[in-house]
């Protein structure tokens, strides 16, 4: 019963209409051609951030932008959103369904050309490259972040991961924060089988091996910080939520949506030119990080610096300090709670660092 339930739900996912202000579109690719539909909000950022919102098994661009809530977050904060559509048959209980290609290359390479499409046509931040999903969209957004973490800056995902793929073989050449909210008596997705995912992504993103749990009455919250240069894990453990509810999480008190981006707009990705290698000796430079506690921001590992300047996550320079070769601990106004960037300049080059503060 739970199988034919989960297989109507889908269907009905799959012929819902999208707004009047979808703007559709194609790309070929691998000779097939793949189509997409983009929300762009009336006014746009100048350099907008980019979310690819990834529909279920049997889901559709245009159904995914009706029951996301994604379009609603993207006018208030001025980003672009775009959600493109599966087409490789998956089978399941005696149907074949249209979903996405978790094992292979091919919505991968979709992936890149639209993030490539929608850099040229709105000017997106490269920086900013978000992917999120419900489902096998959350499965993919998992793949897109083991395979292709230089290009995407943070996934969130509903109640998927990649079912089947042992998570030791997710090798990202770069940390990917990740927030993912799973319902708690999802057995469809098997939330026990969610472990070793969030594990693996707390070691790569270099965060406590153990989280800080809160507990309320909708949901608890497993946070995995500190992490490495201000990197996130978190996951969201939704109480009574099964695979079928977690289409929409609003009816649990949960906005997905905006839970995503508030985690998204925490990691823009870092900026600057990384340069650690000495060329005479062969071997790497220690990495630099830097912790606030107290009013000091205090470098670790920091050789041959010569100029820091610290950031806000909207680009506004909040301190600067000139000529602190042999200086470790720098003293700044108290920062409130969140993410900051460090421009660190050194001999050898220039690396900005993520700085979180609690």
């Amino acid at each position: 019963m739970r199988m034919r339930n989960f297989i109507i739900f889908t269907m009905v996912l799959a012929i819902a209409n999208t707004t009047l202000f979808a703007q559709a579109g194609t790309i070929p690719i691998g000779g097939k051609n793949r189509d997409y539909v983009v929300h762009v909000p009336t006014e746009i950022a100048a350099s907008p951030a980019l979310v690819l919102g990834l529909h279920p098994l049997s889901g559709s661009g245009p159904a995914y932008q009706k029951t996301s809530g994604w379009d609603k977050v993207a006018d208030k904060e001025k980003f672009v959103v775009v959600y493109p559509t599966g087409i490789t048959p998956v089978s399941m209980g005696g149907s074949s369904m249209p979903g996405w290609d978790i094992t292979g290359e091919s919505d991968v390479n979709f992936m890149l050309a639209l993030i490539d499409t929608m850099a040229a046509r709105y000017k997106i931040d490269r920086k900013r490259v978000y992917s999120t999903g419900y489902s096998m969209g959350g499965m993919l957004s998992y793949v897109l972040a083991c395979r292709k973490s230089d290009k995407i800056t943070a996934i969130g995902s509903i109640d998927g991961f990649p079912v089947g793929q042992n998570a030791g073989s997710c090798k990202p050449s770069v940390p990917v924060p990740v927030c993912h909210v799973h319902g708690a008596t999802d057995h469809f997705v098997d939330i026990d089988d969610l472990p070793p995912w969030i594990k693996k992504f707390a070691e790569v993103d270099g965060c406590q091996s153990s989280p800080k749990t809160t507990t309320g009455a909708k949901y608890k919250k497993d946070d995995y910080s500190p992490c490495d240069n201000g990197n996130e894990v978190i996951l969201y453990t939704i109480t009574g939520m099964d695979h079928i509810g977690a289409a929409n999480t609003d009816k649990f008190d949960f906005s997905a949506a905006d839970t995503f981006w508030t985690f998204f707009s925490r990691h823009p990705a870092p900026t600057g030119v990384i340069h650690v290698m000495d060329a005479q000796q062969g071997s790497q430079f220690l990495f630099p990080t830097a912790r606030y506690h107290a009013g000091t921001v205090i470098l670790q590992d920091a050789e041959n610096v010569t100029g820091v300047r610290l950031f806000d996550t909207k680009g506004r320079v909040i301190e600067a300090w000139k000529n602190i070769a042999g200086q470790r601990s720098l003293s700044v106004r108290p920062l409130t709670g969140g993410v900051y960037l460090l421009s660190v300049n050194r001999l050898d080059g220039e690396v900005v660092l993520r700085m979180s503060v609690q």
